[in-house]
């Protein structure tokens, strides 16, 4: 009869070794495996590529029925979870790297995918092991969501030209107005990305995310913030969880934080 000890930090399942299961590796196998091509079909980095070219083609008027209201930027474009993921693979390659030693994979994300999935022994059975699998299979989750969602935009102003409303990328310092024969720009948003967080905040104080959904909306409302580091405030007890199986925090909270480091900078 077999005596189990452990229990695997992402599943809470039995298991006789490691940090996490056999199962929760071989999830996160089967996702690095989808970001590079095998035989006729392309990989998940393919689809993005795609996406953001459909984007670039059919970007939002700037007119309409739009609100002025900001919705809660958790819905980036693909190019922006392009970035999210590479850097989720490049940083989980030079931990490995920087413990283990070796070949570095080439800078792209199917290299990095493929050299990843090489080392989910090594993986399993690190004790940072439940953080890596939690970002990456968040990473790749957000991936296959943008490559069929439409780009998210937020309301940067009023266009000094003809006085339509303006959105653009929230990570943007301007945003040109889209209103056809128009081209007017709203330059330095910065007031009107306070306000958004400000309105994010009174929308939904309590509103509870995962730790990389929590870091991209931050990241979204101009807040220098990643999945590490909301963990790291979490361990140092700066930041109260709300759940620790998945590891959830409040929104307002970490925007609180990010505040707090901003002013102190």
């Amino acid at each position: 009869m077999t005596v189990f000890h452990l229990l695997c930090r992402t599943c809470g399942s039995e298991m006789d070794s490691g940090t996490v299961c056999p199962p929760c590796v071989g999830a996160l196998a089967a996702d690095l495996r989808a970001l590079w091509a095998s035989g006729p079909l392309h990989g998940l980095d393919v689809d993005l590529d795609i996406a953001i070219a459909k984007q670039a083609r059919f970007a939002p008027s700037g007119g309409g029925g739009r609100p002025v209201e900001a919705p809660l930027p958790l819905n980036l474009d693909a190019s922006d979870v392009r970035a999210d993921l590479h850097s989720t693979l490049a940083t989980w390659c030079r931990i490995i790297l920087t413990a283990h030693g070796g070949t570095t994979p080439a800078d792209t994300i199917p290299a990095m995918a493929r050299y990843l999935h090489r080392q989910t022994a090594i993986i399993r059975t690190s004790e940072w092991a439940d953080e890596a699998v939690d970002e990456l299979r968040e990473a790749v989750r957000r991936t296959r969501r943008a490559i069929d969602r439409p780009v998210e935009m937020v309301f940067a102003g009023t266009c000094p030209t003809c006085e339509m409303p303006v959105y653009g990328m929230a990570d943007r310092e301007s945003a040109r107005c889209r209103t056809t024969d128009c081209g007017g720009v709203v330059e330095d948003i910065d007031a009107r990305r306070e306000a958004s967080v400000q309105a994010a905040k009174d929308a939904a104080p309590g509103r509870q995310l995962t730790v990389a959904e929590a870091a991209m909306a931050a990241r979204a409302l101009g807040r220098g913030i990643t999945d590490r580091g909301i963990r790291k405030a979490v361990a140092e007890g700066r930041l109260a969880p709300v759940s620790e199986k998945p590891l959830k925090v409040r929104l307002g909270d970490v925007l609180d934080m990010t505040a707090r480091k901003k002013q102190v900078a």
